[in-house]
């Protein structure tokens, strides 16, 4: 069942219950065939009357690191076609169901079926990862360069968010909590995101380096 696998998807997920379940077989699994390598999951939310447990499956076991609205199946169970402006408000639930668990989120406000469409693909991950998405999976492999450039940040996004952080240490060392940096306010919200953002960078230079 496992083989060498760090994680698997989660398709049709039903709710919390179904994701343990099949967790807890996972770790006899682990259990039987002495592997000490935790199995993680990404579940997958594919139809919209799941969508009100996006909360409870982000949270159902330690192991979900993440969840995922599937594109196609959410648009048929809308009876809907799988547009851009079809699929935003759901797969922003699941987005922010994950981001409210402190999980990673994963997918595109659109469907990855067009992956001939590269300026389609390309402005559709733009869009995930200044929403905050963590990443997400594709259909061919054409597709996967322009997911890697549009997920990592850009050597402009990490110097600016270096100055943000260097820039916070020194107004705090004066005691000043909000100020203007190049003609914009920063507060510690700005700051925080500075942060997550050179973290986000790094996670990207280490899975390049692996």
């Amino acid at each position: 069942m496992l083989g060498g696998a760090k994680g698997i998807l989660i398709t049709k997920v039903e709710g919390a219950e179904h994701v343990r379940l099949l967790l807890e077989v996972a770790e006899r699994t682990e259990r039987d065939h002495d592997r000490r390598e935790p199995l993680q999951a990404i579940a997958v939310i594919e139809s919209v009357k799941i969508l009100a447990k996006a909360d409870d499956i982000a949270r159902a076991h330690e192991r979900v690191i993440g969840l995922m609205g599937g594109s196609e199946d959410l648009a048929l169970s809308m009876g809907a076609n799988p547009t851009h402006e079809a699929l935003k408000i759901p797969k922003m639930l699941v987005h922010m169901a994950a981001a409210g668990a402190g999980k990673y989120s994963f997918g595109l406000f659109g469907s990855v079926a067009d992956y001939k469409d590269v300026r389609l693909m390309r402005e559709l991950a733009e869009e995930a990862f200044g929403h905050g998405v963590t990443g997400a999976t594709c259909v061919h492999p054409s597709v996967v360069p322009i997911l890697n450039n549009a997920f990592a940040p850009s050597d402009a996004d990490v110097a600016r968010a270096q100055l943000i952080i260097e820039t916070a240490r020194q107004q705090t060392e004066r005691g000043v909590g909000a100020y203007s940096l190049e003609g914009r306010m920063v507060d510690e919200p700005v700051v925080e995101r500075a942060r997550q953002l050179l973290e986000r960078a790094r996670r990207h230079r280490r899975a390049d380096a692996s």
